[in-house]
């Protein structure tokens, strides 16, 4: 938790900014020479913080449309370490979930330090990263086509990409995909209960998945000496959220927790007696 504390505070001026210097970039006729973005140096941490700023009727200031204090901003801290990622995420509730991310394709996560459940690494989406191949979710879409132009933030000259991304999550579409599968609101009943032939009518209110409907303009800003990302921008139904990208040096490396390691070995030892051989019956 100090981690998270003490390494970020100032992304919340630069999240404000962008909002306004979205469009402000300085166009220029040619595009960066790949690679676009790259993968974090290794022994290097970073903190995204990610800023909503409401809309319509979920907005009302710093106390929100409700006058309570608005949640504060969910962070995650990501430390790289070899073949082995942590995170350590503070959502908008103020509860940490910590997740590794180790060489075999394996998460192990905890939420507030307890009860560690071990899994195959996530699909890689919008907001999770997939580390075999990548280091930072929600740039997969930039390219020289989609570059618009140039513009300094926080004193550094950014790459600027905009384009229009499928944002909810894998887990998140698959649910509102069964949602719709189930829905036959739009069925007519005779009075005896029973479903009337289907008319164009009926049909014309029938809820269809289009994956279409799921994407959101999104705004890249790519750090153009690191390549390293700064910030990304994109619209949800809540608002737009501004994640914001911190880098230094790890000042200490990591270790997996006991428990972590006994979770591990118990889960290696399975594998193993499973795979020998038994003897013919």
């Amino acid at each position: 938790m100090k981690r998270l504390v003490i390494v970020f505070f100032a992304s919340l001026t630069l999240a404000a900014g962008l909002h306004a210097q979205t469009a402000a970039a300085t166009a220029s006729p040619t595009p960066p020479l790949p690679p676009l973005i790259k993968r974090a140096p290794d022994k290097t941490q970073w903190v995204i913080t990610y800023n909503l700023q409401a809309t319509g009727a979920n907005s009302g200031g710093a106390k929100g449309a409700t006058g309570k204090p608005a949640p504060p901003p969910k962070r995650r801290l990501v430390i790289k370490n070899q073949d082995m990622i942590l995170e350590e995420t503070l959502n908008e509730n103020g509860v940490t979930i910590e997740t590794w991310h180790i060489q075999s394709g394996l998460t192990v996560t905890s939420v507030g330090g307890k009860n560690w459940t071990l899994a195959p690494s996530s699909q890689p989406g919008f907001d999770t990263a997939g580390y075999s191949s990548q280091d930072f979710a929600g740039f997969d879409w930039i390219t020289q086509q989609n570059f618009t132009g140039e513009m300094e933030v926080k004193g550094r000259r950014c790459l600027v990409f905009q384009g229009k991304v499928v944002t909810p999550e894998h887990a998140e579409l698959e649910a509102i995909k069964s949602d719709i599968g189930r829905d036959f609101t739009w069925v007519e009943l005779d009075k005896n209960g029973k479903p009337k032939p289907i008319t164009p009518e009926m049909q014309a209110r029938q809820r269809v998945f289009n994956i279409e409907d799921y994407k959101n303009p999104v705004v890249a800003y790519i750090d153009d000496e690191t390549r390293l990302p700064i910030a990304l921008v994109y619209k949800t139904p809540a608002g737009v959220v501004t994640r914001t990208y911190e880098f230094q040096p790890a000042p200490t490396l990591p270790t997996l927790p006991p428990d972590v390691q006994v979770l591990l070995k118990g889960s290696l030892q399975r594998q193993w007696r499973l795979s020998v051989a038994h003897a013919p019956i």
